[in-house]
């Protein structure tokens, strides 16, 4: 399925709400970042209720670019905080801001781990254009000598630059069987027109003779791309000196090529949440977030509400089919997700080969799609490209039964992470979907309870058996009925894949249409 986590702090500034502080434990979040970035603004057009003259910087746009990278990954592998090398902590294990090509616009450093890699992954994103881009990656694995790479960050004159080091130890072979030979480098590379480009490669070649034991010292720099030309040890030296080496950043060590984080990891869930609030510092003033700080009644609601759509792949308001909302109630009422639905008695079920329809009130299915999106569906049959899902007759559909051709996953769950007020009545949450068989226990209908219930009500078992499958978001407009809050679904969207996300041109046109 598609669907995700959107540029949250973007929105924040298109719509704007009352700016406050971070919630609660956010002190150490407002620190500023260690390098200083040149503003570069862009105006960007409002809309109903919006100033026309509200100016958003280029390091705004980023940062708001870049949270949803960072927390997608936190909600499907978590935080590293225990490392013995590759694969042994799944999870983020490293992130900052840097600017690696010195333009004033800084980009996103990642390291983290999963079960399926084969290594460390290490990320650069960047913001270009009002888009977001992944512009290199690469991955340290333990494959020994010939894999043999370290990494750190050395930062001079306000550019970053990624460090490589290793080693190798060639002995008596090669055109002089008389001396042993070891050899060392150290790569700077820093990115140049969106790619990441070597700049200068400094070789080391120890020499010992086999018999007289004479020693000799070579020095070598290979400048972006040439051949090593011949330097002295001075010349070394204050190449070292200018990238201002000896205070860099040790990222992943490599002994021999295998492979550890060169940093403690202990404290890394405080370290890594408290750039994801320098994130949202950098983003917008407009950052409390509001989830947490309602009551459980409150939580218990929205999140009953988003049970609805644990069938749900994506959805748009200004761009849908009532085809896909039948679909949704087929398929969803089969999983138990709309309880609301209740079969008219007085009707016999279609009945055809292999499937059977049941009979709702048009009116009940139209008072729940409006509660749901705002919107009632045509009065027609309904179809996918395989099979019938709805037929109408005389003021009722008759829905297709899916409950004897599927499973119902009893364990899935929708979650709300986080929730921003955009203004106007519009609203952001930060969703996350998984599974807990540990809620599998006792009567269907307790079981489906607890799955609509934030996580906070759910006993440590259950919590700790949680796994987040996708991560994403929902856009929410606010609603009454009957002097309770209700909401609409404006539009929803979830995935596996970190670079499937919703890009800022993208946000501005739905808030834009929907607005």
């Amino acid at each position: 399925m598609g669907r995700l986590l959107s540029s949250i702090m973007l929105l924040l500034m298109l719509f704007g709400c009352s700016s406050t502080e971070v919630a609660e434990n956010n002190e150490e979040s407002k620190k500023e970042p260690e390098k200083q970035v040149e503003e570069q603004t862009s105006t960007i057009e409002k809309e109903k209720g919006v100033a026309e003259d509200t100016k958003v910087t280029e390091e705004q746009l980023a940062a708001s670019a870049f949270y949803p990278i960072v927390k997608m990954i936190i909600n499907n592998y978590g935080i590293c905080t225990e490392d013995a090398g590759p694969d042994s902590c799944n999870g983020l294990q490293y992130a900052e801001l840097l600017d690696f090509d010195r333009d004033g616009i800084f980009e996103l450093y990642l390291v983290y781990d999963t079960a399926d890699s084969d290594g460390y992954t290490e990320e650069i994103w960047g913001y270009q254009d009002g888009e977001r881009l992944q512009l290199y990656t690469k991955t340290f694995a333990s494959n020994g000598l010939v894999d043999d790479s370290g990494r750190s960050i050395a930062t001079a004159d306000n550019q970053s630059y990624l460090v490589d080091t290793g080693e190798y130890s060639a002995g008596s072979r090669g055109e002089d069987p008389d001396w042993n030979e070891y050899l060392s480098w150290i790569n700077f590379s820093a990115l140049h027109d969106g790619e990441l480009t070597e700049e200068k490669s400094l070789l080391v070649t120890w020499k010992g003779h086999v018999e007289t034991g004479e020693e000799k010292v070579e020095y070598e720099l290979a400048e972006s791309g040439s051949d090593p030309q011949p330097i002295t040890k001075e010349e070394y030296e204050n190449i070292l000196k200018s990238y201002h080496y000896e205070n860099r950043k040790m990222i992943i060590n490599s002994d021999a090529g295998s492979k550890s984080l060169a940093f403690d990891v202990s404290n890394n869930a405080e370290k890594i949440n408290t750039f994801l609030q320098e994130l949202m510092a950098i983003s917008s003033n407009f950052s409390e977030e509001l989830y947490h700080n309602w009551t459980l009644d409150e939580q218990k609601a929205l999140t009953s509400f988003m049970y609805h759509f644990t069938n749900l792949t994506d959805f748009d308001i200004e761009n849908y089919t009532d085809s896909q909302i039948m679909e949704l109630l087929a398929f969803g009422n089969g999983e138990g997700a709309f309880s609301e639905l209740v079969p008219e008695p007085d009707l016999d079920p279609i009945e055809e080969e292999y499937m059977s329809f049941i009979p709702y009130a048009a009116a009940q299915v139209d008072e729940l799609t409006k509660e749901l999106f705002g919107v009632t569906v045509a009065r027609q049959n309904y179809e996918t490209e395989y099979q019938k899902i709805a037929q109408f007759d005389q003021d009722y559909f008759y829905i297709i039964n899916t409950d004897s051709e599927m499973t119902l996953d009893l364990g899935e769950s929708i979650q709300i992470d986080s929730l921003y007020d955009l203004g106007n009545g519009t609203y952001y949450a930060d969703l996350k979907m998984g599974y807990s068989s540990a809620v599998l226990t006792g009567e269907i209908e307790t079981i489906m309870e607890k799955l609509k219930r934030p996580m906070t009500t759910w006993t440590e078992e259950e919590k700790a058996d949680f796994s987040t499958s996708e991560s994403g978001y929902a856009i929410l407009k606010e609603n009454e009925k009957n002097g309770d809050k209700t909401w609409h679904l404006l539009k929803f969207h979830l995935t596996d894949e970190i670079g499937d996300l919703i890009t800022n041109k993208e946000l501005t046109v739905f808030l834009k249409e929907a607005h």
